[in-house]
């Protein structure tokens, strides 16, 4: 039996691969949070109980050696981060802690605790960021224009280092957006179906969003993950772009989310200033050519699908909280 160890296993991410994994006949242990050992997202993909989640901090260098020490894995998959853009902008020092410096605490216990295992860091269309060209391809030149861009951008950058200095099995999983119902609603596809939920069933309103002419390359995590397994899988270590290669406006997507409802958009969308990010990224629209080639994988699903693929979701899940509070009332005598 192979070992995997995951960090941000409770994350949507962690969650798909460990469920990926856990199917591969892998056993999988999880690092994450104390206040995250519940693992929600595992208790819904129906596995908590065949992975081990234990307690790490990601800031601590003894921590993370005692991890590859004691469960001495086969694979390391970095997964965790403060992956929110726009927190990064309100919070860049904790973004930098954690999202890039604690990259390198892993890496050198990998170095020092596990150098036979296969590691894969997970960096994402971000470091792009002002991109002059599109398609992206792996050897675009890395310029992020946000804080989590640069910190994963960091961490890009040294597990290149570890792979080429030490001779590390240490690959980069360059991954565009992609989303699931697993995602949290403080990501704007989720906000979205989220809110067309909510109005659909006469809990909200209106929805507030941010600029609607942005560009997205989105696919479904649970592919995005089985990506990174194959890429473990290769003779040799190196970086892939993961992605659909299609880009849509985010304007599509919300039209769309509001016609699977049989409702219009435009009686419920307000554009709101504060929603706005300090700077926009330019097309990122990824060329997964490479990884179609020698990983033999390529996106089936992409952000038209997802629109069906949440909402199915999001509607059963406003219809709960709809009743809950149909329920509540009832109880209270309202």
């Amino acid at each position: 039996m192979r070992t995997a160890v995951i960090t941000g296993i409770t994350g949507q991410d962690g969650a798909y691969l460990a469920h990926h994994l856990v199917g591969q006949g892998y056993r999988v242990v999880g690092a994450a949070r104390e206040q995250s050992l519940g693992a929600s997202n595992l208790q819904l993909l129906g596995i908590r109980d065949q992975v081990e989640v234990m307690p790490v901090d990601l800031l601590s260098q003894r921590d993370v050696m005692q991890l590859f020490e004691t469960v001495q894995p086969d694979e390391i998959y970095h997964l965790a981060a403060q992956s929110s853009l726009g927190l990064s902008f309100k919070e860049p020092g904790m973004t930098g802690e954690i999202t890039g410096v604690a990259s390198a605490r892993i890496l050198e216990a990998y170095r020092l605790a596990a150098p036979h295992a296969r590691f894969i860091f997970a960096s994402t269309a971000h470091i792009f960021g002002q991109a002059q060209t599109y398609p992206q391809s792996e050897e675009t030149r890395i310029r992020p224009v946000s804080p989590y861009g640069a910190a994963k951008a960091y961490g890009h950058y040294l597990t290149g280092i570890y792979r080429d200095v030490y001779g590390l099995h240490a690959s980069c999983a360059i991954l565009y957006n992609h989303d699931s119902p697993l995602r949290p609603e403080t990501f704007v596809t989720r906000k979205i179906t989220m809110g067309v939920s909510r109005i659909k069933h006469g809990l909200q309103e209106e929805l507030a969003l941010g600029n609607l002419d942005v560009w997205l390359d989105c696919g479904y995590a649970g592919e995005y993950a089985e990506a990174m397994h194959l890429m473990t899988q290769q003779e040799r270590a190196d970086d892939y772009i993961i992605a659909t290669g299609k880009m849509h406006l985010l304007r599509d997507f919300v039209e769309s989310a509001f016609a699977y409802v049989g409702l219009e958009a435009r009686d419920y969308v307000r554009v709101a200033p504060a929603f706005f990010r300090p700077v926009e990224e330019t097309k990122l629209v990824g060329d997964a050519s490479k990884a179609k080639k020698q990983l033999n994988w390529s996106a089936r699903l992409c952000l038209p699908d997802m629109v069906e693929l949440l909402l199915l979701s999001d509607l059963e899940i406003v219809k709960r909280e709809k009743s809950n509070r149909s329920s509540t009332q009832i109880v209270l005598g309202v």
